[in-house]
């Protein structure tokens, strides 16, 4: 079998640069010029594994080589910029996304938002493939393509969820948490795939070719990049028990095994 993650899977060439599991400028906001005695921890959930992190320049929080260097610094460049765009608009409207549950991409672009939430999406493509390709899958030939054209057709969208629980993950440390690929098996024979990660109480889910066309209460609903506007589901514990058992999970070894909200 080809190691796949000796090959860029955006071009082929050798894969030299290492990618982010979560963006670097994500983590970088925990670490914020303050009083060290006064910051969260910060953690990083990865495999149901709770690994405290130093800095946002932890190895933990990198794929091995995925992509090649001017893959990853140039091409998809203009993905990352869109992505901290989105994350920056959420950090000063996030009371009115939990309040409305929607997302307007020209609240963030004004009239440049059909391009900029185009490469958001891209953003979202180029995070999917580099998790396939970590684990040495190969990347849909319609996931590569959304890298390097204006439209598409895929069998990959993403859906916005409002996790209430992880305000109860938060309120003592900061965790971060990457959801580990599931695949699916399709009634057709072939493999679908889910994955994801959170940023605050937001939890973005890729699907590929394993989620429903319409809109679900708890998922949200599914968006391919080709739209203005994206509706967030929401997912709170109801279990009182199982909702403490969350909270006490967070307060136990960084190497122990917690619970975490399910995609």
């Amino acid at each position: 079998m080809t190691d796949l993650n000796k090959i860029c899977w955006i071009c082929g060439n050798q894969a030299d640069s290492a990618e982010h599991v979560l963006k670097r400028s994500d983590v970088s906001k925990f670490y914020q010029p303050t009083p060290k005695q006064n910051r969260d921890k910060v953690f990083f959930l990865k495999e149901q594994i709770l690994l405290q992190l130093q800095s946002a320049k932890s190895k933990h929080i990198k794929y091995p080589n995925v992509l090649c260097a001017k893959c990853n610094n140039e091409t998809t460049q203009p993905f990352d910029i869109a992505y901290s765009e989105f994350i920056n608009w959420y950090d000063n409207h996030k009371n009115d996304v939990e309040r409305w549950r929607t997302i307007d991409f020209y609240d963030i672009w004004g009239a440049h938002w059909g391009l900029k939430q185009s490469l958001l999406f891209k953003y979202f493509a180029k995070a999917f493939g580099c998790r396939l390709s970590h684990e040495n899958i190969l990347v849909p030939e319609d996931v590569r393509q959304i890298i390097s054209q204006d439209t598409w057709r895929s069998g990959l969208c993403v859906t916005f969820t409002w996790n209430y629980d992880l305000i109860l993950v938060n309120s003592g440390h900061k965790i971060m948490i990457s959801y580990p690929l599931k695949p699916v098996h399709l009634p057709n024979g072939d493999v679908g795939y889910i994955a994801g990660h959170t940023y605050d109480c937001l939890v973005i889910t890729y699907y590929y070719f394993t989620h429903s066309p319409f809109f679900d209460e708890h998922l949200g609903a599914p968006w391919s990049g080709n739209g203005r506007s994206v509706y967030l589901g929401w997912h709170s514990e109801k279990d009182e028990k199982k909702k403490m058992a969350l909270i006490d999970s967070v307060l136990t070894s960084p190497s122990s095994k917690i619970i975490v909200p399910n995609l």
